[in-house]
């Protein structure tokens, strides 16, 4: 079976649930997931069904254009027998809400379902002789659908997992501004009544009006899938909400206040039909903990049963090392799990808040996945979704497949070239990196059009001028943002001439040159690199970048890394601006360079020991996470895999 749908699909062949897809892509690169199906056939009668999710606005995985539709082929032996067209039948199911909150800044819509309005629809037995028939929206080749490309489906396992109960507590919600249940925000009720809950034990009474018991389970780590629950006994009307949280303990978990930046309301609604229901959301979510709460009135009678069907793609980690070192093994393993759940169709920076596809994210976590995995497919997708997602202008964007314009990171960029190199350096792979060259040579000659009368470039009005979550400032000229142009120019020299394009070779080599004494002549003064032209900023960044591109070399090298692993070790009184987990990478390729291994180790030993002793099992999102949308696991921070 080929299978695509915008946006998404779930499907189902004898009513047994089969795969969610596509895999992420933009309409004008329409990915087709390729599923073998034979297995699942039976002789005589079968059925095929398709739910299709539809938001009707662009989010940080997905573009939108104003257009709709589900596509379907079932080939044998190479011959088309089954194609969806006007034989079809299709139904809008009633069950879901079409007016809902947004699950963040990043994502699509909460889900609110109405299980009274829903039937067996999937069943081989269903009658369908009610639902009007399909009508054919556009043909093969198409706008919005201009190309299609077939990929081989990803093999996820799905397989229901137990959960541990931690806590059973009871508030209420009468106070909450709102007269209709069905109207409220289920995030907040959720909130509020765990605000005003109390612990409690079992047995359990029947459950009041304007009550709310709420039940929290581990599913063990942060991880994509999907919360799973059967309930027996409903009397029908009943309210459940199901939460998704990333970080807290028993009388104290993070549910974020939606009014805070990435606008996060992690919530489900699902209304109950009498008898036996089952709960599970149509689009994956993420987190650790579940928080599932029934909202009164609910009878004592009512019983449920809490699972988590976990989201993970096959990664098959190369043996470290340093595994009979036990600080450095378990570090190790926090990486790969980290790995193991932002490992989706693409690569995702969290399972949480989130789940997008951020390019500087990927250079640096699809290189980890390449030479630790020998999988280097998800380093190649993030490549060809931001080539296929450049504005007209060259810059690529920061998060893909999206038209998230705010969030467009020209330094991104520069993360796109590094990873072109490393795929190339790691598959050889000259096909590909000739696809990607019409890319390169556009988004070169736009960073050139920012070039100053000094020799050095400025930020581009309206992008994002993002360097690192750290206390870096912006104020230009900026040596951080130039010293990483410059490493991306150095690279696509390097590229250039692997591929035997001298006159790029010779062109970008020139711009290499003459930005490097522009950098030296504006940052560098009586023995020492400033961020900025004004100030007496000194940043590891600087520092890191500046080893890497060759400007700092020799004894200054030397001493320069001294006080940089200083400064993340907390050994000095005059430390330089702590970099990121994010930018610590740079700091270890450095380091790495000039062959100081024991001092990456250190740092690991010291930085992510710290995260240990904190009792984390996957990689933060920054050295602290106390604010509430703090990620608890994060692909860029697993890079230490590369190095211990």
């Amino acid at each position: 079976m080929r299978i695509s749908a915008d946006s998404r699909y779930r499907l189902y062949i004898n009513g047994a649930f089969v795969a969610f897809g596509p895999s992420r892509c933009y309409p004008w690169y329409q990915c087709i997931d390729a599923h073998e199906i034979d297995s699942l056939l039976k002789p005589g009668r079968n059925v095929i069904a398709v739910l299709v999710y539809q938001p009707g606005y662009s989010y940080f995985s997905y573009v939108h254009r104003r257009q709709a539709g589900l596509l379907v082929e079932i080939m044998i032996d190479g011959e088309s027998i089954l194609v969806s067209n006007t034989a079809w039948k299709v139904s809008r199911d009633k069950s879901y809400s079409s007016c809902v909150p947004r699950l963040s800044i990043y994502g699509a819509g909460q889900e609110h379902r109405d299980l009274r309005q829903s039937d067996n629809w999937t069943a081989v037995d269903y009658d369908d002789n009610d639902w009007p028939s399909a009508c054919v929206c556009a043909d093969i080749g198409q706008p919005p659908w201009n190309e299609l490309q077939e990929r081989p489906a990803i093999t996820f396992e799905q397989e229901l997992k137990q959960v541990q109960q931690i806590e059973v507590r009871e508030g209420n919600i009468r106070d909450l501004q709102t007269e209709d249940l069905s109207l409220g925000d289920p995030h907040e009720i959720a909130r509020q009544g765990y605000s005003s809950s109390r612990p409690i034990q079992q047995p359990f009474s029947d459950l009041a009006d304007d009550c709310v018991r709420l039940y929290v389970y581990d599913t063990g780590h942060s991880q994509v899938g999907w919360a799973h629950v059967e309930i027996n006994g409903a009397q029908g009307g009943e309210t459940v909400l199901i939460s998704y949280l990333e970080k807290g303990q028993p009388g104290n978990w993070i549910i974020p206040d939606p009014q805070t930046y990435c606008r996060v309301r992690m919530t489900d609604k699902y209304i109950l039909a009498r008898g036996k229901n089952t709960l599970e959301p149509f689009t994956p979510r993420g987190g650790r903990y579940l928080l599932v709460a029934l909202v009164g009135p609910v009878v004592s009678s009512v019983q449920f049963r809490v699972g988590f069907r976990p989201r993970r793609r096959l990664l098959v980690f190369k043996q470290s090392s340093d595994l009979h070192d036990q600080q450095l093994a378990e570090i190790a393993q926090m990486c790969r799990r980290t790995l193991q759940a932002c490992l989706q169709d693409t690569l995702i920076d969290c399972p949480w808040r989130e789940q997008a596809h951020w390019t500087g994210d990927g250079a640096v976590s699809g290189r980890v996945i390449a030479e630790c995995c020998g999988q280097t497919e998800p380093l190649r997708r993030m490549l060809e979704l931001a080539s296929q997602g450049a504005a007209p202008d060259g810059i690529l964007p920061g998060v893909t497949p999206s038209e998230a314009w705010a969030y467009v990171v020209p330094s991104f960029n520069f993360s796109w070239v590094e990873g072109l190199f490393n795929y190339f350096e790691i598959t050889r792979d000259g096909s590909f990196t000739e696809f990607c060259w019409p890319t390169l040579e556009r988004m070169l000659i736009r960073f050139s059009q920012d070039i100053a009368a000094d020799g050095l470039i400025r930020s581009q009005p309206g992008r994002r001028f993002f360097l690192d979550w750290a206390t870096l400032s912006t104020d230009e000229p900026n040596a951080f943002y130039n010293l990483r142009y410059l490493y991306a120019l150095q690279l696509a020299a390097a590229l250039a001439g692997h591929l035997d394009r001298r006159d790029n070779q010779k062109q970008w080599g020139q711009q290499a040159d003459r930005l490097s004494k522009s950098i030296k002549r504006a940052f560098y003064h009586d023995g020492r690199w400033y961020d900025q032209i004004n100030s007496d900023d000194q940043s590891q960044h600087v520092i890191a970048i500046g080893v890497l591109t060759g400007l700092i070399q020799g004894s200054e090298a030397k001493m320069l890394l001294d006080l940089a692993t200083a400064t993340s070790l907390e050994q000095t009184h005059d430390p330089l601006i702590l970099a990121s987990p994010y930018m610590h990478f740079y700091l270890f390729e450095a380091l790495k360079k000039l062959k100081r291994q024991s001092d990456i180790v250190n740092i690991i030993r010291f930085r992510w020991g710290r995260w240990l002793d904190r009792g984390a099992v996957t990689t933060w999102e920054n050295w602290d996470i106390d604010f509430p949308d703090g990620s608890a696991c994060h692909s860029w921070s697993a890079y230490p895999l590369l190095y211990i």
